[in-house]
């Protein structure tokens, strides 16, 4: 057997093990595959890089993403979120906005990501594949859900909800409860994410009065201030959300006749 093949089947049983144990760390999947820890982190930075799984901040466990999971469904079945709607809005925005961008539902009490332009922006420090799964204290997303939920959707989020505290709001000294507040009354949410020297600013895509999901911008910090980062993109991504919310609510036989009408 080759050494290439050989890789290759190593690669596929990690993939079938991380989703039958809903995600492994790094020690468990060496364990599992009988491989040294050196060879077993190779694997699962190789499965990182090509977007098939993701490393959760939170419990430091590899999990599947989207698109491993597309792996399996039928041809035709394999279209995202929305991915019809989204797909130009998205690509026409990213022309736009050099950095990476990303559009993240809520999920339970985590946040997950639907979409993103990693793969087609110069400017991405770590990836962050459509399907990973974030703490919903943790993201610029996640403060956006919880600022514009009801009361008690807003304390049920709350007490659910944990922080790995690897970001940092960035009025940091006001309490949840006010944080959330200010961030329903800017319309907007700004963090800090000290580990990767990056700003994350997301902005809230409201479909028929609700907050359906988040699109946000990641910014690596020494290239501009928070303040800076805000006077220039917070207009662009409030376009693209709202023009992603349009087309969402747009049945899909009129976008199609919409396009060929623009051509």
């Amino acid at each position: 057997m080759s050494e290439e093949v050989a890789t290759l089947r190593k690669g596929l049983r990690l993939l079938l093990l991380i989703n039958q144990y809903d995600g492994l760390t790094a020690g468990e999947a060496a364990t599992h595959l009988d491989l040294n820890r050196t060879t077993t982190y190779r694997l699962l930075e190789t499965m990182v890089d090509t977007g098939h799984i993701a490393r959760d901040p939170y419990d430091h466990r590899y999990r599947a993403t989207a698109r491993a999971e597309r792996l399996s469904l039928p041809d035709g079945e394999a279209e995202g979120w929305h991915a019809d709607a989204i797909r130009p809005v998205l690509a026409g925005l990213g022309q736009r906005i050099a950095w990476p961008l990303s559009i993240a539902t809520l999920d339970g009490d985590a946040i997950r990501i639907v979409h993103e332009t990693d793969s087609d922006s110069a400017l991405v420090t770590r990836r962050m594949p459509s399907g990973t799964r974030l703490p919903l204290l943790d993201t610029a997303a996640g403060l956006l859900f919880t600022a514009h939920a009801s009361p008690d959707r807003r304390g049920e989020l709350l007490a659910r909800a944990r922080s790995s505290l690897l970001t940092q709001p960035m009025n940091a000294g006001a309490t949840l409860s006010e944080l959330c507040d200010q961030i329903a009354s800017d319309g907007y949410a700004l963090v800090r994410q000290p580990a990767s020297g990056t700003y994350v600013l997301a902005v809230p895509m409201i479909v028929d009065g609700a907050m359906t999901a988040s699109l946000s911008v990641r910014i690596i910090e020494r290239a501009m201030t928070a303040m800076s980062a805000i006077a220039a993109y917070l207009p662009l991504l409030r376009e693209g959300a709202d023009a992603i919310a349009s087309a969402i609510r747009t049945p899909p036989a009129d976008r199609v006749a919409g396009a060929s009408a623009r051509r």
